[in-house]
């Protein structure tokens, strides 16, 4: 019940975010320039001169749909202050120079993780068994409430600086390990503990009016701890555990877009990724099947190959100088290794194989300074 709870509420809040952002259309349009919407940071400002308030930049041009019709509004200069209706038509975009200008906009991020594929690592055993078993494969869901708080500051007129930090506070679940054996199969299920952290740091340059570029840098700590063995098929009861420890230390590059429909909403969409997943990857674990001495085994493991890509959309609305909306993520990493290890005096070697794929639906909210 509580899971069905948690992710109703968490959906509905995802849908709600969506249906405020488009009434929002609607209604009196907020002014532009107030903020620098971005994916991990807000994107930089239009280049210009002459824009008092922030750093020489000229005020943007509005939608054209917020544009009003004849006569035009008038602006002030840059010391008039703004002038009183009815000299600008209200339902227009105000005059930029008259709104504070933004350098930073803090935010949360909450959402519901969904277990879809969930997380797996695969271990083939080389040049003979261990203790009768020569492959294993252990499934996990992953599922809970996600976390992330943002940090995003516009540096200059072109360039923005991001910080953000996650944590996932997962819903407990069962995961099941099977076992190839050299005379058949085995299996057990596992009740996982599970801690993810995330940190990122970076930039982003615009590159035009509506796109920007993103570098920056990603660490993620994904550790199970998989304990009380149950429904066992194969091995003696047992206080047997096993342990899945992936530290990533990941460089990314990407490309946002962003679009302004109205005067008050913004939608944005990013793709971020790397062609390599620099990580370090221990799985340990305890081994008492029917008939054998119990055996662990743990070792270290040397990079093959592996990729990082994720994926993400968000729609907001102003309100003020606050910011509502919903978001939509997707990632997926890979990772291969080889791996030594010491068993009963022997050495023996493994190739190791982890994956984890996950969709996080949520909402946001931020406030800009």
């Amino acid at each position: 019940m509580r899971t069905i709870s948690v992710r109703g509420i968490l959906i509905a809040s995802f849908i709600i975010g969506f249906a405020i952002t488009g009434v929002s259309a609607q209604q009196v349009p907020w002014p532009p320039g107030g903020g620098h919407p971005g994916f991990m940071g807000m994107a930089p400002p239009p280049q210009g001169g002459g824009y008092p308030g922030f750093m020489g930049m000229a005020p943007p041009p509005p939608p054209m749909k917020c544009r009003p019709s004849n006569p035009a509004p008038c602006f002030p200069n840059a010391t008039a202050g703004c002038p009183p209706p009815p000299c600008y038509n209200p339902y227009a975009c105000p005059p930029p120079m008259c709104k504070p200008p933004v350098t930073m906009e803090p935010s949360a991020y909450v959402g519901y993780l969904f277990k879809d594929h969930g997380a797996g690592i695969n271990i083939q055993f080389n040049n003979g068994d261990v203790v009768g078993i020569t492959s294993t494969r252990n499934d996990f869901d992953l599922q809970g409430v996600w976390l992330e708080l943002a940090l995003p500051i516009a540096l200059s007129e072109n360039v923005g600086g991001f910080v953000t930090g996650a944590h996932l506070f997962p819903v407990q679940t069962k995961t099941l390990q099977s076992y190839r054996q050299v005379n058949g199969f085995a299996k057990r299920e596992w009740t996982p503990d599970i801690q993810w952290w995330e940190l990122n740091a970076g930039l982003s340059l615009r590159l035009a009016p509506s796109a920007s570029g993103l570098a920056g840098f990603r660490w993620s700590s994904f550790v199970v701890n998989f304990n009380d063995p149950t429904n066992q098929l194969g091995f003696a009861t047992s206080g047997d555990d096993a342990k899945l420890t992936v530290n990533a230390y990941i460089p990314f590059f990407g490309l946002e877009v962003s679009c302004q429909p109205n005067c008050n909403s913004i939608l944005k969409a990013a793709v971020i990724g790397f062609p390599a997943l620099p990580s370090d990857v221990e799985f340990q674990e305890t081994l008492s099947p029917t008939g054998e001495p119990s055996t662990r085994f743990s070792g270290k493991t040397d990079y093959r190959s592996g990729y990082f890509l994720e994926a993400v959309g968000e729609a907001s609305m102003k309100m003020d100088s606050w910011s509502l909306g919903a978001f939509a993520r997707f990632d997926f990493i890979h990772t291969e290794r080889n791996r030594d290890f010491t068993v009963d005096g022997g050495t023996r070697q493994a190739d190791i194989q982890f994956d984890r794929r996950n969709w996080i639906l949520g909402g946001k909210v931020g406030v800009a300074f």
